[in-house]
């Protein structure tokens, strides 16, 4: 997760934990989405969220740089772009935080 996305968290749990909440993550990497939700949030948060889903991603090639591009290609094998989002999980997600 963003730095600046922890930190915020961190800063302001008691705020956060008064609030209807759902959390997710983006991410192409499917058999450790449930760990990478479980680092991404402070336990407290995930206790309290109403929805925790992890939303899939996707890598759109031609909006990286060259040394994203060979970074991507590098680690995931993606040559083209590719989008592996999951609707179901969005529209769950924001039905169960109304």
């Amino acid at each position: 997760m963003q730095k600046k996305v922890k930190e915020f968290c961190n800063a302001n749990i008691e705020k956060l934990t008064e609030k209807r909440l759902g959390l997710f993550i983006c991410g192409m990497n499917e058999p450790a989405f449930e760990e990478e939700l479980k680092n991404a949030f402070p336990e407290k948060l995930l206790e309290h969220a109403s929805s925790k889903k992890a939303v899939g991603g996707e890598f759109v090639i031609d909006k990286l740089n060259f040394f994203e591009k060979l970074i991507v290609k590098k680690v995931s094998g993606v040559k083209e772009s590719v989008s592996k989002l999951d609707f179901d999980k969005i529209r769950q997600l924001v039905s169960e935080t109304e």
